[in-house]
């Protein structure tokens, strides 16, 4: 492993002055999910907008509510975006991180179908997957209804979200639907092997360790032990000796637009 890069001193003041996170454990767990989302009532109160709720059945016939929230007066068929929330996969709700999204209806006219899929440790990486999958297959059966066309649909997320989208888009590639136009991926959750140089240069409860080891990373051979997720494994993929997968191929997959820092 190559040496450390410098850090900006701006940026080395800011990560110091960050407070630490309660440590993550089966106790602190229910006790911190309640914080992970806002009120979404106030991103709408300024917005000339529908919101409908729906219940969905999930693979396994589980309920997955959805909510579905677009532009009032649509003059055509919009670009349809599936929102998949941030939060390690054991934290966040639908109404987690909709700022982000709510900005591509703001500008684009998009409908944005937001999933509460099932968290970790309760449910298992390939069980959150197939409900993101599930609630992409609803958005583009009720494409007409809601006004989406057909032709635009993104799936995005942030986080453990951005891997949960890269997942339920290797699900629709390998099942041959629905059709995907676009993957956005915010800082995705997406190398469980902790070998570049910054998983090492931060390692602090509030740079990355509770992200790395203790949710959907861990199991998959990250180097300290897990506390509660299990990973998301992936379909047409290489097992490794811990029982997870990674593509093998992104042949034939959409296009991506990946947004780091």
């Amino acid at each position: 492993m190559s040496a450390r890069p410098a850090l900006d001193p701006e940026l080395a003041e800011l990560l110091a002055s960050l407070p630490e996170f309660a440590p993550l454990s089966a106790e602190t767990l229910p006790l911190m999910r309640p914080y992970a989302s806002a009120p979404v009532e106030p991103l709408l109160a300024t917005r000339d907008v529908e919101r409908r709720e729906e219940v969905i059945v999930g693979q396994d016939g589980a309920s997955l509510p959805l909510t579905v929230i677009s532009p009032r007066r649509p003059t055509n068929a919009a670009p349809g975006v599936l929102w998949l929330h941030g939060g390690g996969m054991v934290m966040g709700d639908r109404f987690s991180q909709l700022d982000i999204p709510l900005e591509w209806l703001d500008e684009l006219g998009a409908v944005v179908v937001s999933v509460d899929y099932r968290l970790a440790p309760e449910a298992s990486g390939t069980t959150i997957v197939e409900d993101g999958y599930a609630a992409l297959t609803w958005m583009v059966a009720h494409a007409a209804e809601l006004g989406i066309d057909v032709d635009r649909v993104v799936v995005a997320g942030t986080s453990a979200g951005g891997g949960v989208a890269a997942g339920v888009v290797l699900l629709a590639r390998d099942r041959k639907a629905p059709a995907v136009a676009a993957q956005v991926l915010i800082c995705p959750m997406l190398d469980h092997r902790n070998e570049t140089v910054s998983s090492h240069q931060f390692t602090t409860q509030a740079c990355g360790r509770v992200n790395r080891t203790r949710s959907h990373g861990a199991p998959c051979g990250a180097r300290t032990r897990p506390v509660t997720c299990r990973s998301t494994p992936r379909p047409q993929s290489h097992q490794n000796s811990r029982g997870c997968r990674r593509p093998t191929s992104t042949r034939d997959l959409p296009r991506c637009f990946v947004m780091s820092a």
